[in-house]
């Protein structure tokens, strides 16, 4: 019953300490959490959070039932309360906790993380180590790196990595284990496009490549990210326009490493082909020379 009070402004006269009191008492309510979460975020839609509707935010947040599925844009509602009540270190546990249910949620599968690329993009602009640490980072109970669900082919355009700044990139990879840089390679946006329509690798990409104690094992995770995992139009075209990112990359290797290279390239190749094959056959379902 206090659904409403998320919609028509009708909370927005309150004042900072009765909305936060009147939040922390819809909390209390049987399912009432997620309606108290949506009746602070159209609060605070266009305002600045007061200090103790940010407390109840920080307080509220992590205790959130993620898996649960509902008509409302949850993932709005929270991109919006992470960027105003959590973003200053008051917030920093909250963000770790919102962060490890999340990853717990990717692990066993009740959650997806497209259902939730707003909030991540909004945590890793909030606090960029502990998301670095929590959803690109491994460790022995999660192997997986699940930022790179989000980042490798994501049809919007997004990647929760992209406003991170680089120098808070390469500090965390100097921070731990030496796979971190490999890691973050797979995950940051890799190349971009031009003016003329020419892709070019990423200063990201650029960065990790020159400052990485083993620059062959970042080199390796940007190539394999060359042949897309998702795609409109054609697949073949998309990797041909990908192709001369190579030559950007060779000037950086020598001995056996340029050899894989070369390898790299002709199965590269040799792939655009076989696509090229598949699509015309698609087109010409009637021509028997696909082999």
């Amino acid at each position: 019953k206090y659904q409403y009070l998320a919609y028509g402004r009708v909370a927005e006269q309150l004042s900072d300490s009765d909305m936060a009191r009147l939040a922390h008492a819809i909390a209390g309510k049987d399912d009432g959490l997620l309606v108290a979460l949506d009746v602070l975020a159209m609060y605070l839609h266009e305002k600045e959070a007061g200090p103790d509707v940010a407390a109840v935010v920080r307080e509220l947040m992590p205790k959130v039932p993620l898996a649960v599925r509902r008509h409302h844009q949850l993932d709005f509602s929270f991109k919006l309360l992470i960027g105003n009540c959590m973003a200053s270190p008051a917030g920093q546990a909250s963000a770790k906790a919102l962060l490890q249910s999340l990853r717990a949620g990717f692990a066993d599968h009740t959650l997806s993380s497209y259902d939730f690329e707003d909030a991540i993009s909004a945590l890793f602009a909030a606090h960029p180590i502990a998301a670095l640490d929590e959803l690109v980072d491994t460790s022995d109970n999660h192997p997986r790196c699940f930022i790179r669900t989000l980042s490798i082919e994501d049809a919007h355009g997004k990647n929760p990595l992209a406003n991170v700044p680089l120098e808070t990139l390469i500090s965390w990879c100097r921070s731990g284990d030496p796979e971190r840089w490999s890691l973050l390679a797979d995950s940051i946006p890799a190349f971009t496009e031009g003016e003329d329509q020419h892709l070019a690798w990423t200063d990201a990409a650029q960065e990790l490549v020159r400052q990485s104690p083993e620059p062959i094992k970042v080199i390796r995770a940007l190539v394999r990210r060359l042949a897309p995992m998702s795609w409109s139009g054609s697949r073949a075209t998309i990797m041909s326009k990908r192709l001369p990112l190579l030559d950007a990359i060779e000037s950086a290797l020598e001995g056996e490493d340029l050899a894989w290279l070369g390898k790299f390239r002709e199965d590269f190749e040799r792939q655009i082909e076989r696509e090229r094959a598949w699509e015309q056959q698609e087109r010409n379902p009637g021509d028997n020379s696909f082999e």
